[in-house]
């Protein structure tokens, strides 16, 4: 856990909008029987919110070290009975029994990204009663054009030679990526069309396609990619920043243009996104104005990423891979650990065995706390 991580959960715990949804939500649906699954918990929020609605348990789940914290909050606040605080991957662990609701706080700018639909696809298979519920239970996704000075500092930015030093070759990388500043209503040029719905455990790529006519001048610089939770029956929770139902500490998805383009209120403009959740690729296609005066640029993620001719070659499907330095710490302590040495024994052992470079002692470290951790 860092301190940039709680000042993360600090913007959670701040937004009242935020709170206030999950925890209508929750009452709508908790019950003195319910067992409620909080994915990914973090400091522990929403756990706490569903045992102080009336649940008769809570499984507080997440892979990191903040787990340690979510535990002394749920002891301060009375909860640490009815709390249970898993160590571990949603995917990869297993509860004593299955339950009623899954909450998790995993909305992305688009709403999927932080994973929200691969882990609530796995949760609705193995963890939840049949007929459970989620939170939130539906997604609506919607696109938007945008004049943003995000944009202007994060990709033209790379054009303007700073203190005269050509930096441009970088531009090429930060328009095929996707950004996540705060939009506010005067950012956009036209009003969000909604594109899709689904329900939150459908875990499949998808693509949202809108067309537009700009309502007022100005200059178009990405595209915008926001969300409506429907957190449950009549509670809503939106990043739009139209929206009467807009969380306070919202950011939102922007699929930049590699150089902006002068509009006018009356243009036209499509865009489509194609989004792989296999491959964590976003792909996005926009045109600008008809006839001769037309403009269109694609783009995807994959451009944004910084490969050498080395990693291309490590890509190749022919590529036979070889084990380096730091590879073989990993093999031998987890060899290691299948003879069932102690902690104290491992780092005697790795240290004898590769008693050179501080980087292979600070591997072998590495190893021995997973070994500890996971073994």
């Amino acid at each position: 856990m860092s301190l940039g991580e709680l000042s993360e959960h600090r913007l959670y715990w701040a937004d009242s909008v935020k709170i206030d949804r999950y925890r209508r939500a929750l009452a709508s649906l908790v019950t003195p029987e319910s067992v409620v699954l909080d994915l990914g918990c973090g400091t522990g929020l929403l756990g706490l919110l569903a045992v102080q609605l009336g649940a008769r348990h809570v499984y507080a789940v997440d892979n990191g070290s903040i787990l340690a914290l979510a535990k002394q909050i749920a002891d301060a606040n009375g909860a640490g009975d009815r709390i249970t605080h898993v160590r571990g991957m949603s995917t990869s662990i297993e509860l004593p029994e299955p339950v009623d609701i899954v909450v998790a706080d995993q909305l992305g700018g688009l709403g999927y990204e932080p994973g929200i639909l691969a882990y609530y696809a796995d949760a609705r298979q193995r963890l939840l009663k049949p007929g459970g519920a989620f939170i939130p239970q539906m997604l609506r996704l919607s696109i938007a054009p945008v004049q943003s000075a995000e944009m202007t500092n994060e990709v033209e930015f790379w054009g303007t030679k700073p203190d005269d030093v050509d930096v441009s070759a970088t531009v090429g990388y930060v328009a095929n990526d996707v950004h996540s500043p705060k939009l506010d209503i005067d950012d956009l040029l036209a009003s969000p069309v909604v594109c899709r719905e689904q329900p939150t455990w459908i875990n499949e790529s998808f693509t949202l396609d809108a067309s537009f006519v700009l309502e007022r001048d100005g200059v178009l610089q990405a595209i915008a990619g926001m969300f409506e939770a429907v957190m449950a029956d009549g509670v809503l929770m939106s990043n739009n920043p139209r929206s009467a139902d807009r969380m306070e500490h919202r950011w939102n998805s922007l699929y930049p243009l590699p150089e902006s383009v002068a509009v006018r209120a009356g243009d036209a403009v499509t865009a489509s996104i194609d989004v792989d959740v296999d491959d964590e690729r976003v792909t996005w296609h926009v045109t600008v104005g008809a006839g001769q005066g037309r403009r269109s640029f694609k783009q995807s993620t994959f451009f944004a990423s910084m490969l050498t001719a080395d990693d291309v070659q490590r890509l190749s499907k022919d590529h036979v891979p070889q084990l380096g330095a730091k590879g073989e710490v990993w093999r031998t302590g987890f060899e290691l650990v299948q003879q069932g040495l102690s902690i104290g024994e491992l780092e005697q052992e790795l240290s004898r065995r590769f008693p050179f470079g501080h980087h292979i002692g600070a591997q072998g470290k590495r190893v021995r706390r997973a070994s500890g951790r996971h073994g």
